[in-house]
């Protein structure tokens, strides 16, 4: 379906606003910081840090997010300001309607909230799917208690990451952060 009328900045902040993945440590494990920004990461008390790839920054969740929200939206890192999901620039394109996204970050946002049972203290949504990969290399080797445990997390898992993949994220899950080709307007369909 796409969209029948033109879709205002606040309904494309209405969808940012009832997710907040990317930022708190579903998507990605870390966001980048341009040199120019580390200074004011670090004056913030931001533990910054080499995060591979040669890039500097800091590991999700963001440390200003507060629920979905970002605390300094106006004095953000320039990654966050240039980055949009597929969800919202296929919204903001006109490639599907405004409901129709809402529909998709509701989907993913409840398979997150009831995955997040399953997830130790410390530890990201990013890194405990990445840790799953682990568990299927492994499972006959599991004990039939320990397949027991993790199956309802492995279920939930697969359907988010598959969410994520087909409507979410620009690119493979091997994203540890928002790349650059994510900041382009393009209108958000994939490029096989």
């Amino acid at each position: 379906m796409t969209a029948d009328k033109p879709v205002t900045s606040q309904e494309l902040s209405d969808i940012c606003l009832s997710c907040g993945m990317c930022c708190e440590g579903t998507l990605y494990s870390h966001i980048p910081l341009k040199p120019e920004e580390i200074a004011k990461a670090e004056g913030r008390g931001w533990k910054i840090d080499e995060i591979g790839n040669g890039e500097t920054g800091f590991l999700s969740p963001c440390h200003a997010l507060s629920g979905a929200c970002c605390t300094i939206y106006g004095d953000r890192p320039s990654v966050c300001g240039a980055y949009s999901c597929r969800v919202l620039r296929r919204v903001k394109n006109g490639r599907i309607a405004v409901e129709e996204g809402q529909s998709i970050i509701a989907k993913a946002t409840s398979l997150r909230d009831q995955l997040r049972q399953y997830v130790p203290a410390g530890t990201t949504l990013f890194d405990f799917r990445r840790k799953a990969a682990d568990w299927v290399d492994n499972w006959q080797q599991l004990s039939k208690a320990e397949r027991k445990e993790l199956a309802p997390a492995m279920l939930l898992i697969t359907e988010l990451t598959n969410l994520l993949d087909k409507e979410v994220l620009w690119i493979t899950d091997n994203a540890r952060s928002p790349e650059p080709s994510m900041m382009s307007d393009k209108d958000g369909d994939r490029v096989a």
